[in-house]
Formats: structure tokens, C-alpha cells, sequence
């Protein structure tokens, strides 16, 4: 049988250029995989290490701001980047499903690593507004 056919529908599609659904959510954990295998558990360890500096710096912005919405979109900004840091890990080590999220500041994506580095910029923004 050359063709597949999907159950309801009158397309068909080759089995040459059948994709799996997952295989392009596999990209975005080869940052965390090729760090995990190469350097060990010192390099995984640094990674996380330095996601939780990430968070715990975005918190104390966010504590030490004297206006509620500038608190409010530093705590949202600081979330937004550990969420997505601990949703990658977890479907690195199988305890989530796959998502396609990318692994801030390491993984494959452009947009991703732009709108995470506009983050930390307003992050840093709000912290100098501060000390003015």
C-alpha cells in the first residue's frame, strides 16, 4: 500500500513524507539534553542554579518596586521565564507531556529567545527606575 488514507477525508498522504507530531517539539530539548549528557550533573545543576538566580532576582524586583504595576509585571515577567524553564525540564525528564516550549535562553527558537531577552530588559528597566 503506497497511500494512506485519513479516516474522513479525501486527502492522502504519502508514507515518504509522513512527519511524526512530536518531531518538532524535539528540537527545543536538545539544548538541555546535549548539556545534561556532555557535562553531567555539574553542568545541570549550573543551569538550574542560574534559572533560580534568574527567579529570585525577578522576585526581589518586583518585592523592592514602589508602584503595584510595575510589581505586578515584574513578578509576571520573572514567572513567565520559570514557568516555562520548569515546564522544558520536566518533558526533558519525561514528567510531562511534550509541549513544544523551548528552554529559556538555550534552546532552539528565535522568537522565544527575543521575547525572553525582552523580558529581562524590562525586568532590568524596572530595577533602574528604581534607583532613581
Amino acid at each position: 500500500m503506497s497511500k494512506l488514507e485519513h479516516a474522513g477525508d479525501s486527502r492522502t498522504v504519502s508514507p515518504e513524507t509522513a512527519t511524526a507530531p512530536a518531531a518538532r517539539t524535539a528540537a527545543s530539548m536538545v539544548a538541555a539534553l546535549v548539556i545534561g549528557e556532555e557535562g553531567g550533573l555539574f553542568w545541570v545543576l549550573a543551569v538550574v542554579g542560574l534559572f533560580v538566580i534568574v527567579l529570585w532576582r525577578g522576585i526581589s524586583i518586583a518585592k523592592a518596586e514602589r508602584e503595584y504595576f510595575g510589581s505586578l509585571l515584574a513578578l509576571g515577567l520573572t514567572a513567565s521565564i520559570a514557568l516555562q524553564a520548569v515546564i522544558n525540564m520536566g518533558v526533558t525528564v519525561s514528567l510531562l507531556p511534550t509541549t513544544g516550549l523551548t528552554l529559556p535562553f538555550l534552546s532552539y527558537g528565535g522568537t522565544a529567545m527575543v521575547v525572553n531577552l525582552a523580558f529581562i530588559g524590562v525586568l532590568m528597566n524596572i530595577w533602574a527606575s528604581r534607583q532613581k
